[in-house]
């Protein structure tokens, strides 16, 4: 019997054009930093950055702790002028970007009727962002309020999506085993990479991002976030 249900947010709880909105983020966030360095140099080191966090494997230290270790070398300005700065952006700048997301009821209605079948819900995320701004994020979709066990953010996580050990450090986290998980999430490289760990997983084909044109056959469900939802209400 399954007890827990992994939500991934961007492009699935929260229907957007990840792209669009990276590009976005990234341009805020180089004009906000804009006296630290050029706006797309910032914006660079940023990504950079993230993509190397993404890429450690090591579990010594939380994803936040592998990304300033790169970045704070890059900017050469000290931690503690940078960091509550960056948590201003996230409160005061941040919520603009909300524009770029197509927030749909339908999330809500998901999550809510996985409530209702006595299942506890996960926002996993990929833990690339402070969790300042995955709240924000979960705000635009209207599901900030609900009793979540676990939210994943970059605080408190060590691992990124794709890597397998992201979804097992939740099952940890969580005291719980794979089989008796769900995994709900829109990219097939990144979400698709939790049957890795064993969790089965339902594919959202709104916003799908399938760089590698995986067959979807592969999915224990796959499409719109409609059907899901439907699907959902029907059959778990």
């Amino acid at each position: 019997m399954r007890t827990h249900i992994l939500f991934d947010l961007d492009g699935t709880m929260l229907p957007m054009d990840t792209e669009a909105f990276l590009g976005a983020y990234l341009q805020l966030l180089g004009k906000t930093f804009a006296d630290v360095a050029p706006p797309d140099v910032f914006a660079r080191h940023v990504m950079e950055s993230s993509m190397a966090t993404i890429r450690d494997q090591s579990a010594e230290l939380t994803n936040k702790e592998k990304f300033m270790k790169r970045f704070i070398p890059r900017v050469g300005r000290p931690e503690e002028e940078l960091l509550p700065r960056f948590d201003k952006f996230y409160l005061d700048q941040f919520p603009y970007l909300a524009r770029y997301s197509k927030p749909s009821p339908l999330a809500r209605v998901l999550a809510q009727s996985a409530l209702a079948k006595g299942y506890e819900i996960v926002m996993a995320t990929n833990p690339v962002f402070p969790r300042q701004a995955v709240l924000e994020r979960m705000k635009w979709a209207d599901l900030d309020d609900l009793p979540w066990r676990h939210i994943t953010s970059y605080e408190e996580t060590r691992f990124c999506k794709p890597s397998p050990r992201y979804f097992a450090e939740i099952m940890d986290t969580l005291g719980t085993h794979p089989s008796r998980c769900l995994h709900v999430g829109n990219d097939m490289e990144e979400d698709f990479a939790a049957v890795k760990a064993r969790l089965p997983v339902v594919m959202v084909s709104d916003f799908l991002i399938n760089r590698e044109n995986r067959p979807l056959t592969d999915c224990l469900y796959h499409g719109t976030l409609s059907d899901v939802t439907q699907w959902f209400a029907d059959s778990q």
